[in-house]
């Protein structure tokens, strides 16, 4: 809908982006699903999420080798998502896991979710293709744009 709307008043996802602070409907529910982890990790919001959600001391599969990646979030530990669940907070966990160090240390929400705007600009500025998907669970995590 967003992107036919933007078409219609002769807007581009870059200008969208730069000039309007309006990132594609799919990135902004990719940062709110990664702004709800925080909270819960920063022991906020209800309780209840942080039975599915924890925290451990762990060198992060993930991880570029060297780097300070040592949070860990845990979702559901052990068990085998099924598809539709990997595109849910519990798929994210894994997204929230390839984010720098630095972007996980934020105090707040608000500063956590601004920092992934600035990730998600540097990205489109760079002329990544997939700039749109920066922090998506629906790629090959191997491909992950986070990765590379």
């Amino acid at each position: 809908m967003q992107e036919r709307f933007l078409s219609d008043i002769g807007v581009n996802e870059l200008d969208a982006l730069f000039v309007f602070a309006l990132a594609p409907l799919r990135t902004r529910r990719d940062i709110a699903m990664l702004g709800f982890l925080h909270r819960t990790r920063l022991g906020l919001g209800p309780p209840h999420f942080r039975r599915f959600f924890s925290e451990r001391s762990l060198h992060h599969f993930w991880a570029q080798p060297g780097s300070a990646h040592d949070d860990f979030m845990v979702a559901l530990a052990g068990v085998q998502l099924p598809a539709f669940a990997q595109r849910s907070a519990f798929g994210m966990a894994r997204v929230y896991n390839l984010l720098p160090q630095e972007t996980k240390d934020a105090k707040t929400v608000s500063t956590f979710q601004a920092q992934l705007q600035q990730l998600l600009k540097a990205r489109a500025e760079a002329g990544c293709e997939d700039w749109a998907d920066t922090f998506t669970t629906r790629r090959d995590f191997m491909q992950h744009p986070l990765i590379r």
